[in-house]
């Protein structure tokens, strides 16, 4: 008994000098980093930023440097202007250097491919709602090697927009069954990455972090916006899409069929290699319900050509996987 003591207390001491050899070497490693000078801070925004250091901000007009954070906000109303700003206590550059010091890489090999790999960096931009990853989108900008701070615009009112940051909001806003009314929590998070091999196995920790309170009133639904709900009909026969509901019924599928919407703008016509019909198809997305969640799929609806006319059966050529279909809310298929 008293040797197992012994044992266990002299493999405890050896892990504990193990660690502070660790920790040691690490600061050694970072002391022989060649890190990018950063930003010159100073006065009032010298300030602003060491209160924020490591945090995201929030404001419904872009942030400016001559801002005070009076304009932070801390509840945001689903549908306003919303910009965002992360501050960091070392540049997005540096603070990756760093830690791959933290994951065994050596200071020499940082050094020595700097300026190549400053090409092959960015960061990623997380957005997550109530604890659940909603989307990612990446950048990469030269300021990364020296600026304290980013900025990045997500929803400027424009529903159209792909620039960054507005991709993430548009994502959020395509996961329309998870914006009920209500409160909900807002995360935005900055992590540096690096595609060179030297970092491969490395999972790089946030930078900036930053949670607000998001308010959903009264959702008014678009149920012709292909982003928050199904793309808009363009041709409409009640007795097709009766046929198309009737026909995936038919087919045993643990779901049920609601809408059809018809998105080509007339039936398409194929034809062989001898310019004889041997078909027509149209596109079409089908709303449906299963396991109490409201879904679409994309089908191609075709009918064969028999020489005299077109045949009264439909089919469909597309593959079909309920598992990648996409979750709308119920109201878009009311």
């Amino acid at each position: 008994m008293k040797f197992t003591k012994v044992l266990f207390l002299t493999f405890g001491l050896f892990v504990s000098v193990c660690n502070a050899q660790d920790v040691k070497e690490i600061e050694k490693q970072k002391s022989k980093l060649k890190l990018f000078e950063g930003e010159k801070l100073e006065g009032d925004y010298a300030n602003l930023h060491n209160k924020y250091a490591g945090k995201v901000v929030f404001s419904n007009s872009e942030i400016e440097k001559s801002d005070t954070d009076s304009k932070f906000i801390t509840s945001y109303t689903f549908g306003d202007k919303l910009y965002i700003k992360g501050f960091f206590s070392q540049s997005m550059m540096n603070s990756m250097f760093l830690q791959m010091t933290e994951n065994g890489v050596k200071a020499k090999d940082i050094n020595a491919g700097t300026d190549s790999r400053i090409w092959d960096s960015g960061y990623k931009l997380y957005l997550y709602l109530d604890g659940k990853g909603i989307a990612i989108d990446d950048d990469s900008k030269s300021e990364i090697k020296t600026s304290l701070s980013l900025k990045a615009t997500l929803y400027s009112g424009d529903n159209n927009s792909e620039n960054f940051g507005e991709r993430l909001f548009k994502t959020l806003k395509s996961k329309s069954n998870l914006l009920t009314p209500g409160g909900h929590k807002l995360k935005l998070v900055y992590i540096p990455y690096i595609t060179n091999s030297i970092a491969n196995n490395i999972d790089f920790k946030p930078i900036s972090v930053g949670e607000i309170d998001m308010v959903i009133k009264d959702l008014k639904f678009d149920k012709n916006d292909p982003v928050f709900c199904m793309p808009a009909a363009k041709m409409n026969e009640k007795g097709l899409e009766a046929k198309i509901i009737n026909f995936i019924k038919s087919k045993g599928y643990n779901i049920e069929p609601k809408i059809v919407r018809v998105t080509s703008d007339k039936w398409t016509i194929k034809r062989n290699n001898y310019g004889i019909i041997t078909k027509r198809y149209i596109e079409t997305y089908v709303g449906y319900t299963q396991d109490g969640k409201c879904k679409y799929l994309y089908l191609d609806i075709n009918q064969d050509y028999d020489g005299a006319g077109y045949q009264d059966d439909i089919y469909f050529t597309t593959g079909i996987d309920f598992t990648k279909d996409k979750v709308i809310s119920c109201e878009c298929l009311k």
